[in-house]
């Protein structure tokens, strides 16, 4: 577990590991794998120090598996940081209400048999305005904090405009943002960092391996896995880093997620391993040395500075 940095969760102050899993890692949703097999990574990740599990109800049967990890003891409540998910896919005014956003969590909360989430985001609405109105799901998730159900509230979507408008109103403790700080680029996410920060509000940075092109594989393969194959561009753009880091002799994978450890205002980086030997590549990476000025390098050969 020594092997796996914590970091503070903004205003939540929640110490996280710098690797979340995300639970679509046993959740059918990249490849089929048993109750068995689940539980197996679910302990696993606990005993390697990837102690925080990023859930959601959209995420397959991923959740009923985490609930059956807690009721079969193969891990504990305390031993776990949770984040879940009101997922919002659709236009549907009921899906932004708030009586609607209380009675989803409270579901959740009865499932995996817990009394509170550590945080719950908001999970790629389709409507923000109904998120942010009077009597939509912030104040859903307000009302659950209060009443103790949920230790912090967020967001966790993509449009980087929402997350500064959210922060700027004060309206949550925490963030996930997609896509935004990985080797194919980084600069787009100074503004959400320095706004977060200067707010205190926890980050975390979904997709810092592309869903899987950054991991070293063979780029088709890894996009096949990933569910990536229709990303023509960043298959393309991972193809070309893939090729300098093996010229280099850098471990693809190492030099992805060393990259967004380097930047302190991002608490946690979720990732889906689909087996225990992606789990132990993990850590693996984010513990090689890597050569002395090999970031100046890169930047230097793919965005012109150093």
């Amino acid at each position: 577990m020594d092997l796996v940095p914590r970091r503070r969760f903004g205003r939540t102050d929640l110490l996280v590991p710098v690797i979340p899993v995300g639970t679509q890692a046993f959740s059918n949703v990249f490849k089929e794998i048993t109750d068995d097999e689940a539980l197996e990574l679910v302990q696993h990740a606990v005993d390697i120090g990837l102690s925080h599990f990023d859930c959601s109800m959209c995420y397959g049967d991923s959740m009923r598996r985490l609930a059956l990890a807690l009721l079969e003891e193969v891990v504990h409540r305390e031993d776990l940081i949770l984040t879940g998910r009101v997922c919002c896919h659709g236009r549907d005014p009921w899906l932004y209400s708030a009586a609607r956003v209380q009675a989803t969590v409270e579901a959740q909360l009865e499932l995996l048999g817990i009394s509170q989430f550590d945080a719950m985001l908001v999970h790629d609405p389709q409507d923000f305005e109904a998120v942010m109105a009077p009597g939509g799901v912030l104040d859903g998730l307000k009302a659950l904090k209060q009443r103790g159900l949920i230790a912090a509230m967020g967001l966790g979507m993509g449009p980087i405009e929402n997350h500064l408008r959210a922060i700027e109103e004060n309206r949550i403790d925490c963030l996930l943002f997609f896509a935004e700080y990985s080797l194919l680029g980084w600069q787009n996410a100074e503004p959400l960092l320095s706004a977060a920060a200067a707010k205190d509000v926890g980050v975390m940075n979904g997709w810092s391996i592309l869903r899987g092109l950054l991991t070293g594989d063979e780029m088709d393969r890894a996009a096949a896995r990933g569910n990536a194959t229709g990303w023509t561009d960043q298959i393309a753009r991972a193809k070309e880093i893939l090729a300098w880091c093996r010229h280099r002799g850098v471990h693809l994978l190492a030099l992805a997620l060393q990259l967004c450890l380097r930047e302190q205002r991002i608490a946690a980086n979720p990732i889906a391993p689909q087996t225990i030997d992606e789990m132990d590549m993990l850590v693996w990476a984010i513990n090689q040395k890597l050569p002395e000025g090999v970031f100046e390098e890169f930047a230097g050969q793919f965005y012109g500075d150093g």
